[in-house]
């Protein structure tokens, strides 16, 4: 009868033992969860922050150049962006979204050009200079009722082909500026703005930015900020100097993709929604053609409404 009696004793302790030992190991994995989940959201949190401000190469540079595919996310914050919707005018509803299209003039295919031209929106076109078909674009441009951008070559951060005949340089003075000036507004005397090709290492420099602005005030053009670059700060000076101006907010083929191009325009679109207005910039290309000659129109019934980005800055700087 003792032994029975010690044996269901020792049978109680195992099973008290084997209770607490799971009860220790439940409490062990619970905490090995939490530790876990939240070690991944923290990594989730920092991936997303680093695809905001990290370069997104393009898989071909000589489809769009290195510096022009740098950033594809808004590296500034919507809030840090004036909004329409505080505006008191009577079209303050009204979500307004800009398109510049960049790198006309070298050679590309003539239907490309022709389709991008032929668009029943009004999208500006940015012709970089001194190229064989740079004047005869600026004039079919200009005929169609599109707005021309000159997109002026600038000195980059990083070794890159700088023999385009209009280049200017970070060390570039005020002098040389209006010789380059003179000489592009001859060809394009149809330009009302103008955007950066490349150009991280002038947009970087506040001498150069302060003698550009001079350039771009005397000529009343207004310019756009390709934000080539994770950091810049053009906008202050242009706008101290009262030069109207702006920044892009996405670049919409990074990659020569049409469902990139898609979900890049989607993006652009939901900023714009948000804010009221965002600024674009595509190049001529013709698997942006088709996406915008797709979207375009869809967005349009969808209450978007496409504006040449000088009357965007325009606007904004009211």
């Amino acid at each position: 009868m003792i032994d029975n009696k010690n044996s269901g004793h020792e049978k109680k302790n195992i099973k008290n033992i084997v209770l607490i030992t799971i009860s220790v190991v439940i409490a062990v994995l619970a905490i090995w969860y939490v530790y876990v989940s939240s070690q991944k959201s923290t990594s989730l949190a920092e991936l997303e922050k680093e695809t905001q401000f990290l370069a997104m190469i393009a898989r071909d540079v000589s489809i769009v150049s290195l510096e022009d595919s740098v950033l594809n996310d808004i590296t500034v914050s919507v809030a840090e962006k004036p909004s329409r919707r505080d505006k008191n005018s009577s079209d303050s509803n009204d979500v307004l979204v800009a398109l510049i299209i960049d790198d006309f003039g070298p050679s590309t295919n003539r239907e490309t050009i022709r389709g991008f031209i032929d668009l029943p929106y009004d999208i500006t076109i940015s012709i970089i200079p001194g190229n064989d078909r740079s004047v005869s674009i600026g004039q079919e441009v200009s005929k169609a009722g599109k707005d021309v951008f000159i997109h002026l070559p600038m000195e980059p951060k990083e070794p890159a082909s700088m023999d385009e005949r209009d280049m200017v340089y970070a060390s570039d003075d005020h002098s040389r500026l209006e010789t380059v000036f003179s000489r592009v507004l001859k060809d394009l005397p149809q330009a009302v703005g103008l955007n950066n090709h490349m150009g991280s290492r002038a947009m970087a420099d506040t001498l150069f930015l302060k003698n550009l602005a001079v350039a771009l005030k005397s000529r009343d053009l207004v310019f756009v900020d390709s934000r080539t670059d994770k950091e810049f700060f053009s906008i202050g000076i242009m706008r101290k100097a009262g030069v109207s101006a702006t920044s892009r907010d996405i670049f919409l083929d990074y990659a020569i993709d049409t469902v990139i191009i898609e979900d890049q325009f989607a993006r652009l679109i939901r900023i714009a929604r948000k804010r009221g207005w965002a600024v674009g910039i595509g190049h001529v290309k013709q698997e942006t053609l088709e996406v915008l000659q797709r979207k375009l129109p869809i967005y349009e019934n969808e209450g978007i409404k496409f504006v040449f980005v000088r009357d965007l800055i325009t606007d904004l700087s009211q």
